[in-house]
């Protein structure tokens, strides 16, 4: 039951609600507005970033950053079960290694494939390690520290065939290297174009 106090405005979809009738409550609910007013033209950007990798038109979600990206998709994955292995190379972005490392709390078990030389990542041990406990590979399409171009192809069709998720950093691979992301088959895509402003694919 909503105390007295309280009060509900809604608009559209997005709903408010406020405590007391001072100028607070009617800031808060401007501001509401105005998401729903910035939204839309967030939505056509993403379709236009979408057009560089064919993304379908309504797949594009604009986050604050990569790191972020990969919170919002881990948020939806359940690692209390058997399959709850997360694996993914040393090269990879630091940020999102730390991410998935704070996912140990919740059950996550980390199998990261190590570098020999600092500058690629060893195809065979990677996919190697993709097996049937594993629930997502989050990995980069190109590496931040040596521009080496994963097979992207190869390490999707095995952890499909396993039953695993795949997460693609494109943030170094969009407007270099040609992909499609439909014809790559990946669940999730993500790429940073422009300072603090990711874009997630589904």
């Amino acid at each position: 039951k909503v105390p007295v106090n309280e009060r509900e405005e809604e608009r559209g979809d997005v709903v408010a609600v406020g405590v007391g009738v001072g100028e607070d409550d009617q800031l808060a609910v401007a501001q509401l507005r105005q998401l729903e007013v910035l939204a839309e033209p967030a939505a056509d950007s993403g379709d236009e970033i979408g057009e560089l990798m064919n993304a379908p038109k309504g797949s594009i979600a604009i986050h604050q950053n990569v790191t972020t990206c990969e919170a919002v998709i881990a948020s939806c994955l359940d690692f209390s079960g058997k399959r709850n292995k997360v694996v993914y190379d040393d090269m990879n972005f630091p940020s999102v290694m730390y991410f998935w490392e704070g996912q140990k709390a919740l059950g996550a078990r980390i199998h990261m494939v190590k570098t020999d030389d600092g500058v690629t990542v060893p195809l065979q041990r990677l996919l190697d390690a993709i097996d049937e406990e594993t629930l997502v590979v989050p990995i980069s399409h190109v590496l931040f520290r040596s521009s080496f171009i994963q097979d992207a192809k190869a390490i999707i069709e095995k952890a499909h065939k396993v039953g695993a998720l795949v997460v693609l950093d494109c943030f170094h691979s969009l407007g270099t290297v040609p992909f499609d992301v439909q014809e790559l088959n990946v669940d999730f895509d993500h790429v940073t174009l422009i300072s603090n402003t990711s874009y997630l694919t589904r």
